[in-house]
């Protein structure tokens, strides 16, 4: 699977190695239970092999959670393409509806004012005024949030300068955007404009679960074919075992037509 780098144009870039997903993986995430953001944890855990700045190793723990967040878009991007369709009911009409999101398109959009903020050496976030210097919260932070109120969590992460609740709340949800977000999309049945909040941690985890019965079936065509264990297909990657269930299936089709 190709890497990722986060942070491009600052001297705090970030490489992420990432792994091909194997059946291993898949198989453990439809038994893991537990919240979407555990869930998501457990599977990066499983295939990111490194995280790295300047020869710095370091954990998942340690990336904010709109780097995690982008993890997860290249997961999605890696597995599905760019596109995501989504399925809804119209608030006001209640008939169901589809819509795509183009995921380059959505995060050019949620990215966009993050250049109204420079960094100093540190990595901090600086606003354009220069008044309030700032931290993003990482992924390590959110077991603190459980334990104490919403605010006082957050001005944690104020490191110079003063400002209310909901200035520095928008100061970090524009700096460090996160890829769930509330959207506008039009209801084609009614004309009315819902909002509709789009999570793709949600989705990304619904799609790999409802692939599920297709692993089984391609563990047990791959199986049938060859003799091999459930250890050693599931060891196989996503796309490996996919290539070998689609010739075996293809090679049936073919004595089929022939017999």
């Amino acid at each position: 699977m190709i890497g990722l780098t986060l942070h491009k144009h600052s001297e705090k870039a970030i490489e992420v190695s990432f792994k091909e997903l194997t059946g291993k993986e898949e198989l453990g995430l439809a038994k893991f239970g537990g919240t979407e953001m555990d869930e998501m944890y457990w599977l990066l855990e499983q295939i990111i092999t490194d995280i790295s700045s300047n020869d710095e190793r370091l954990k998942l723990d340690e990336l904010t959670l709109s780097d995690f967040d982008l993890c997860v878009s290249h997961l999605y991007e890696q597995l599905y393409g760019s596109r995501v369709n989504c399925e809804v009911n119209c608030q006001f009409c209640s008939d169901g509806f589809e819509f795509d999101i183009e995921l380059s398109d959505f995060k050019k959009t949620i990215f966009l004012d993050q250049k109204n903020y420079s960094r100093n050496k540190n990595g901090d976030y600086i606003s354009n005024k220069g008044e309030e210097v700032f931290t993003l919260p990482k992924v390590s932070d959110l077991k603190n949030l459980k334990e104490c109120p919403a605010e006082s969590w957050l001005k944690q992460f104020l490191q110079q300068g003063e400002c209310h609740y909901e200035q520095l709340q928008e100061h970090i949800e524009t700096a460090g955007p996160l890829m769930s977000q509330d959207i506008s999309a039009d209801c084609p049945n009614c004309g009315e404009s819902n909002l509709v909040r789009f999570d793709l941690t949600r989705y990304c985890l619904q799609s790999l679960k409802e692939e599920q019965k297709f692993l089984l079936k391609e563990v047990h065509i791959i199986a049938n074919k060859y003799g091999w264990g459930l250890d050693q297909i599931l060891s196989l990657t996503r796309s490996v075992r996919r290539q070998f269930a689609g010739f075996i299936i293809a090679d049936n089709k073919v004595l089929r037509a022939y017999s």
